[in-house]
């Protein structure tokens, strides 16, 4: 390469040099010569070595190590230019994670909150559970599908004969919604989580005004009198 004929060129320059330093004779007249050829080859060579050819003029291949760390700052550039969505009331401060439950009677009770953006649909961040895997709807993100999760089936109580309501005994159903919930690690994005049911009549910003004072206290309330609320 040009390195070593720069070394080449200096060992004839040495070679062709008396004690006074200065080309001597017929045989330091042709050192020179050839020290000139030399010089000028390795001239060449590092000319072409500048503008990216070879001896033949062919195009050299840029170093792989270069050429995959220039990739990779084009692929990082257009994921930094790819705007991230935003919900409408991600910002909302107390932040609410708001999840319900969702069954064939609810769906489109469900379908017609996430359109109007009501309900838990005016939360930071919110999901909806189901034995169904369905889309039900769009929001600033794109589609809202549901959490797919198998449920045990339940009964409705009656009041003053085997339960406290005659409402569905559902505590199994939500206790492995609960379970799915904090599992995704949603509940943790959040100050509070909230669970809804989908007739509820709901307003998050009255809710939030509510639990401003109690963030960042552990804490746990219910809707009404009962049962700690």
């Amino acid at each position: 390469g040009a390195v070593g004929l720069a070394c080449l060129a200096a060992g004839a320059a040495l070679a062709a040099r008396g004690g006074g330093g200065v080309l001597r004779g017929s045989a330091g007249a042709g050192a020179a010569l050839q020290l000139q050829q030399v010089v000028a080859k390795a001239k060449h060579v590092a000319d072409n070595d500048d503008d990216g050819t070879d001896d033949e003029g062919k195009k050299k291949d840029a170093p792989k190590d270069v050429s995959e760390k220039s990739e990779n700052k084009q692929s990082t550039k257009k994921t930094e230019e790819q705007p991230t969505c935003v919900r409408a009331h991600a910002k909302d401060s107390p932040g609410l994670f708001c999840w319900s439950v969702m069954f064939d009677s609810d769906v489109s009770l469900i379908k017609s909150q996430l359109t109007g953006k009501a309900g838990q649909f005016a939360c930071n961040d919110y999901a909806v559970i189901s034995e169904k895997d369905m889309v039900i709807g769009e929001d600033e993100c794109g589609e809202v599908r549901t959490w797919q999760q198998d449920l045990p089936e339940v009964k409705k109580g009656m009041y003053g004969v085997n339960a406290m309501t005659s409402s569905w005994l559902n505590v199994p159903v939500f206790l492995i919604c609960w379970d799915r919930v904090i599992q995704s690690g949603k509940v943790w994005e959040q100050e509070f989580t909230v669970k809804v049911d989908p007739d509820a009549v709901f307003f998050p910003d009255r809710l939030a005004g509510v639990l401003k004072p109690h963030v960042d206290t552990p804490m746990f309330t219910t809707d009404c009198r009962f049962w700690g609320g």
